[in-house]
């Protein structure tokens, strides 16, 4: 994990962040898309970015914390525009679908946690996926017996398995 800070002063004074403070997880998951042979082979012959990670930062005025530097880096930025701790979130997210995109993404659900130090509430938002709302009652039975279908591989991977994203939604 990747957290950095950033200064107090470095942030314009006014807006909710000083209120609001980020205090959970970005929980942001998407369901996998098989790629092409030819898309793996161009990504094959793509150097490899290797990019320090800093497990550990002390600091004030506001932090992010992601899985990768850039996916940090870009709610810092946020940060240091002024932005909100919700602002950071979204930003490191987003970014998170770019240089992450088996585990994070628009195309996916999540779950946003936050705390609101003002009135020193915590507030759940479920963005998890959803099933298709014209998808018919008996999608989960065999039509040969009646009964659900086993938990398969390629139950999972076909298009019963396919669900709306909420990952925008929750944004």
């Amino acid at each position: 994990m990747t957290i950095s800070t950033v200064p107090a002063f470095q942030r314009r004074r006014g807006r909710r962040s000083a209120g609001l403070l980020l205090a959970a997880v970005l929980s942001f998951s998407v369901m996998g898309a098989g790629t092409g042979v030819a898309e793996e082979s161009q990504a094959a012959r793509e150097p490899v970015r290797y990019t320090e990670k800093n497990p550990t930062a002390v600091g004030y005025g506001g932090a992010v914390a992601s899985v990768d530097p850039e996916a940090t880096e870009a709610g810092l930025r946020v940060l240091r525009a002024g932005g909100n701790a919700v602002d950071a979130a979204v930003a490191t997210a987003a970014a998170l679908g770019v240089t992450e995109p088996y585990s994070a993404g628009i195309g996916g659900g999540g779950y946003f946690v936050y705390y609101d130090a003002k009135t020193r509430k915590v507030s759940t938002i479920d963005g998890r996926e959803t099933a298709p709302q014209s998808i018919p009652r008996d999608a989960f039975l065999d039509p040969a017996t009646g009964q659900p279908y086993r938990f398969t591989p390629e139950l999972v991977t076909s298009g019963v398995s396919v669900g709306v994203p909420g990952t925008s939604a929750t944004w």
